[in-house]
């Protein structure tokens, strides 16, 4: 999946670029598995220092791919770009964009997950009932 991210990350570059990952949550098992990201939206803005997701066909979308994996996946979080020159550390944008996140996966009793490809590092987010955590 890095090597999917990555190869995204560079096709848009100088810009910043990202969608909606999709994957699947096992509680037992404590695990996530991150199976797809999925394009950009085309009402998304993706400029040298930021990305905003767009939502046009973004639910269309995700369905898709879930009908595609006979529904054994879902909608887990986000993945987004950093620009040439910076580390995927989260700017307090990505700590605030989590934690929105959390709350709204929260409904679904799910965890939130954000994924930040940057030119050689990948940092994972998940917020939960503790909060955002940085991995």
């Amino acid at each position: 999946m890095k090597d999917e991210l990555r190869s995204k990350r560079s096709a848009a570059l100088p810009d910043e670029t990202g969608g909606s990952l999709m994957g699947m949550i096992d509680f037992e098992r404590r695990r996530i598995d991150v199976v797809g990201a999925l394009a950009p939206p085309p009402d998304s803005v993706g400029t040298t220092g930021s990305f905003i997701r767009g939502v046009s066909k973004l639910k269309m979308d995700i369905e898709a791919a879930a009908s595609r994996a006979g529904n054994q996946i879902r909608y887990i979080g986000e993945w987004h770009s950093h620009p040439e020159g910076m580390s995927s550390a989260p700017s307090k944008t990505d700590l605030a964009q989590i934690l929105k996140l959390k709350h709204a996966m929260e409904i679904e009793g799910l965890p939130a997950i954000s994924v930040i490809v940057a030119e050689k590092s990948v940092s994972v987010l998940i917020g939960g009932p503790e909060g955002a955590v940085h991995g």
